[in-house]
């Protein structure tokens, strides 16, 4: 009984660390970021790593010779954590993608990315110093991972000690 509370408990710490630990982000578009396709998107769907405040919610599109529409967000009725909008008629070419957009906690969070549609469509070529901006991973803030760092141990720490008490206990 002992071990599956202080598994409850770990489970509840490490969520907890998670969540802190983590920045709120964007983690998929449709279109994708880098996108080339045939046909017009219908719409622009946003999904983060936690709820969005729909009222904070901002999203544009601005084509190549810099025409810039707005949409009019609203939370994807299938999932809590997306913001959808629908995308008037386009012409083809390459289109801009800003979001700006807040998690029900009061976290912002903005960006941008580029796709391409037509019969023709491409996107320019970047240099590999700016393809590879992203591939650095998360960038976490001291103070998080040391926090992260403290759950961890206090976690294992736990383990441990119910280890070393279960196994000292007498046996009947």
């Amino acid at each position: 009984m002992r071990l599956k509370a202080v598994l409850l408990l770990a489970g509840c710490a490490l969520t907890l660390a998670a969540h802190q630990i983590l920045p709120f982000s964007l983690i998929h578009s449709e279109p994708a970021a880098g996108s080339v396709f045939a046909d017009a998107p219908t719409r622009i769907r946003l999904i983060f790593g936690d709820r969005v405040d729909p009222s904070a919610a901002r999203i544009s599109l601005t084509d190549s010779s810099g025409r810039t529409i707005t949409l009019a967000p609203m939370i994807d009725p299938h999932l809590a954590y997306g913001i959808i909008a629908a995308v008037p008629p386009l012409k083809p070419g390459v289109y801009s993608v800003a979001w700006r957009v807040r998690s029900s906690g009061a976290e912002g969070v903005s960006g941008t990315y580029t796709f391409a549609f037509g019969p023709h469509a491409s996107l320019p070529s970047l240099p590999d110093s700016v393809q590879n901006q992203g591939a650095a991973g998360l960038n976490i803030s001291p103070g998080a991972q040391h926090a992260a760092e403290l759950v961890l141990l206090l976690v294992l720490g736990g383990l441990l000690w119910l280890r070393y008490r279960s196994g000292s206990a007498p046996r009947a």
